[in-house]
């Protein structure tokens, strides 16, 4: 059930979100740390949910472990999410605000093309219980 357009899909979105951030960084951002730590940020976001595909992903996981995985590798992005906030926030300390904006938005972006790959997991898994039952 490995789907490889969801993986292409997150690439791209990763493509296009650092390609937005490197044009729009310059007027939302004065100084170079922010910017660094945006473009590490889109990575960051990026690299996890392509792991947490390719594992949820896995032929010899059922599909309540892969739900358990899925919402475990969930919690996990929140909490380091939100240690990054906090680490930028007291050890870089520059323009904090719009730093913390830009992040949230991104994780809003990465939220949303996660929803659409769960729920387009689950409708897979839906047509696939029909097959059986049929």
């Amino acid at each position: 059930m490995f789907n490889r357009k969801y993986l292409f899909g997150l690439l791209f979105l990763t493509c296009v979100l650092t390609s937005s951030a490197a044009v729009f960084a310059d007027r939302i951002f004065t100084d170079t740390a922010p910017k660094l730590w945006l473009f590490a940020m889109i990575i960051f976001l990026g690299g996890y949910e392509w792991v947490s595909i390719i594992i949820i992903n896995r032929k010899n996981m059922s599909n309540m472990q892969s739900v358990n995985v899925f919402m475990g590798f969930e919690a996990g992005r929140f909490l380091l999410s939100l240690s990054i906030i906090l680490i930028y926030y007291f050890a870089v300390g520059i323009e904090k605000e719009n730093f913390i904006l830009c992040f949230a938005i991104l994780y809003i972006i990465y939220l949303v093309f996660n929803t659409f790959y769960l729920k387009n997991r689950e409708n897979l898994l839906k047509k696939e219980k029909q097959k059986n039952v049929d």
